[in-house]
């Protein structure tokens, strides 16, 4: 829809500025991004349709000769639902029966954050190392709930503290 469209780019737009810079420890003008859709076709097409990438950013790093490459699966959630300081991944899709975004996600980093498009700020934003999610999911570690949204997909919903008790969470900031 293009209304949620239109608040994912604006978060991200303020993530750029606001978070990014805090979880790489680097200034703004170090990092260059750019977006995966499926609507750009080829290899950009398959990192957002078949691997859940939604961003690459490529950081400067002092003495490197070439910026490092990190991929980022962005989630941008309205206030509203700040109140379960939790993430959320689809994990099947009824519909189709189709597995979704648990199944596939190859991002290094889970950006997750609560934004106010009309202050252009993020009540909470929270960054989670993928490759460790999936591993305390696997193990065990990770405690998690498990819903189903209207769209008949289940979605595992996994605590602020919980991931941050699996030692997975890469930045926690609250008003940003």
């Amino acid at each position: 829809e293009q209304d949620n469209q239109d608040f994912s780019d604006k978060a991200h737009a303020a993530a750029k500025l606001l978070v990014y810079p805090q979880l790489f420890g680097c200034e703004a003008s170090q990092l260059k991004f750019d977006s995966a859709s499926v609507g750009d076709g080829g290899e950009k097409a398959i990192l957002d349709g078949q691997m859940a990438v939604d961003r690459l950013v490529d950081v400067e790093v002092n003495k490197l000769r070439s910026p490092l490459r990190f991929t980022v699966q962005e989630r941008f959630r309205r206030p509203k639902f700040g109140a379960y300081k939790d993430i959320t991944i689809t994990e099947w899709n009824h519909a189709s029966n189709q597995p979704s975004e648990l199944y596939k996600i190859k991002s290094g980093i889970f950006l997750y954050g609560y934004f106010y498009e009309n202050e252009g700020l993020f009540g909470e934003v929270i960054a989670v190392d993928v490759v460790g999610l999936l591993m305390a999911v696997t193990t065990g570690r990770l405690a998690y709930g498990k819903k189903r949204n209207k769209k008949l997909q289940d979605f595992i919903c996994v605590g602020f503290d919980a991931l941050r008790d699996a030692g997975v969470v890469m930045l926690h900031k609250t008003v940003c």
